[in-house]
């Protein structure tokens, strides 16, 4: 069945509650809820990265939420991290996660891969949208619609290794040919 868009600020988060509860993310300490809309497609926020650091730098915990379109096909994948987004450079984060909620509800933590620690959980640059690895195991670009998969490297595959087209595939569709068609970044301030 073809996916229908979305229609208000934070549907997208609210249609994917029951695959994100798997996560239980109420058991992260000084967790009280994504209650803060803090960057959002459908909300008419500019795609661009500047946009999304003005709102959700400095807020605490997030949850990122993207509806992603390669080929003929769609998944529905995010990532969370307890780490702000403020600053430059790398930051660790053993709670960090990339997941996935359609077709197939996974998720891999930081520090799973076999060549990164969790002190490399995400990507901080004013240029660069949400960006988590320190292989870059998802790269968000300041469009915030395109970027790269490159999984495996510190956040570990569900299927295949680092680098194969079998651990990009499963997670996303490709290495850079898919498009981020809505998303949304929570945060708990």
């Amino acid at each position: 069945m073809p996916y229908i868009p979305l229609l208000w600020p934070g549907e997208l988060f609210m249609t994917q509650q029951g695959a994100l509860s798997s996560f239980d993310l109420t058991s992260w300490p000084g967790f009280s809820g994504f209650s803060n809309l803090c960057w959002g497609s459908q909300r008419g926020d500019t795609w661009h990265s500047s946009v999304f650091h003005s709102g959700c730098d400095g807020k605490g915990y997030t949850l990122y939420i993207a509806r992603v379109t390669y080929s003929s096909n769609e998944k529905i994948v995010g990532a969370y991290t307890r780490t702000t987004w403020g600053g430059g450079g790398y930051a660790g984060d053993a709670s960090s996660a990339i997941f996935q909620l359609s077709p197939v509800v996974w998720k891999t933590t930081a520090g799973s891969g076999p060549y990164s620690g969790a002190s490399n959980a995400i990507y901080r640059s004013n240029n660069y949208g949400p960006t988590f690895g320190n292989a870059h195991d998802w790269y968000v670009s300041s469009n915030m619609k395109t970027g790269y998969v490159n999984m495996g490297y510190a956040y570990k595959c569900r299927t295949g290794n680092y680098g194969t087209n079998t651990c990009r595939n499963d997670f996303i569709g490709s290495y850079s040919s898919w498009s981020i068609q809505e998303a949304e970044m929570w945060s708990v301030n």
